[in-house]
């Protein structure tokens, strides 16, 4: 078994990746911008075609539903992947799949294909302990920090069942436990106040 991959934590790190991304490889950009803002897993994404794209465009969300758990997740799509999601898809045929294999016709690149890719690009931009779980990990671990460490809210997002698995799997456990510190009650953080 491999090493498990992480979250990419620093956000200029992330974005350097992204625009490496959208000139080395339009269908890993359009992977990770998919995975990415809704923290999807790889097969929730891999099949998309550009008619799949169009009618999430309209509606304004995504609205998967998670082979894993079976649980149906509506992700509303932001004004910037929106505009990215557009510029992807223009003039191409509904029935195209979107991160077309270049094995076979108009078959989508495969979970193996997509993790070999990453890894690729990832080291390119001296980035490892990357892979097909990256974008989801990283959309979770950016959404506990933006939260002050609110894990509920990711356990939800990632359709987990326990706290404990959702710190492992965002790599978050010291994060955590300064989080925990922060909202203790301490009479000396009183006292320094002039309370």
């Amino acid at each position: 078994m491999g090493k498990a991959v992480k979250p990419i934590k620093n956000i200029d790190i992330e974005i350097n990746y992204i625009n490496h991304l959208s000139y080395r490889d339009e269908r890993i950009y359009c992977y990770w911008l998919i995975a990415r803002s809704g923290a999807f897993r790889s097969t929730e994404v891999l099949g998309l075609t550009v008619g799949d794209i169009k009618r999430v465009l309209k509606k304004g969300y995504f609205d998967f539903i998670e082979q894993k758990t079976g649980k149906k997740r509506d992700v509303p799509i932001e004004p910037e992947i929106e505009k990215r999601l557009k510029e992807v898809i223009k003039d191409k045929e509904d029935w195209r799949v979107l991160m077309p294999s270049q094995k076979g016709y108009n078959q989508p690149l495969t979970y193996r294909q997509v993790q070999n890719l990453i890894v690729k690009y990832g080291l390119e931009c001296g980035i490892r302990d990357i892979g097909t779980h990256t974008p989801r990990k990283t959309s979770a671990y950016h959404l506990f920090m933006e939260t002050g460490g609110d894990i509920e809210e990711v356990k939800k997002l990632l359709g987990h069942d326990n706290r404990r698995d959702t710190y492992r799997y965002i790599d978050a456990v010291d994060e955590s436990k300064r989080f925990r510190m922060k909202k203790t009650n301490n009479p000396f953080k009183k006292r320094l106040l002039g309370v």
